[in-house]
């Protein structure tokens, strides 16, 4: 099944070159759910910690909300990628943020913009284009 992929990146204030946490999401419009696959690094070493889970699509303010504090109340620069991925959905269980990084290598990344400041809003945006399965609303942002 095909997805388009938001894959967000969160740089830190001090360095923006170095990477903290980092989301991949999709949102599955049968199941109505997004499902996200995120990695957060263990500071000060150079190790990331691996976490999942999904959100049904009538808790996006909820889940706006988690992603917000998840990417340091936004208050760093954040890099910005869609891309469009294959996934079968018997697949979901086993997926990670590594097995789905090395998915969006393989397939076409639409646009992204690098190390913007976002605010909530642009986050909420993003993620409710998502679900309606449109770039052209998350280029408004």
């Amino acid at each position: 099944m095909g997805f388009k992929a938001i894959y967000l990146k969160e740089h830190y204030a001090e360095d923006v070159s170095r990477i903290d946490s980092r989301f991949i999401i999709i949102y599955d419009q049968v199941e109505e759910n997004f499902f996200y696959y995120g990695t957060r690094s263990l500071s000060p070493t150079d190790k990331y910690e691996d976490y999942a889970g999904y959100y049904h699509y009538s808790r996006l303010d909820h889940f706006t909300t988690f992603l917000t504090r998840a990417l340091g109340n936004l208050d760093n620069k954040i890099t910005f990628e869609m891309h469009d991925v294959v996934i079968d959905k018997t697949e979901y269980d086993d997926l990670s943020f590594t097995n789905m990084l090395k998915r969006l290598t393989t397939h076409t990344e639409i646009f992204a913009y690098d190390a913007l400041s976002v605010n909530r809003s642009e986050l909420f945006g993003w993620l409710n284009a998502l679900i309606q399965h449109r770039k052209d609303i998350i280029q408004q942002y």
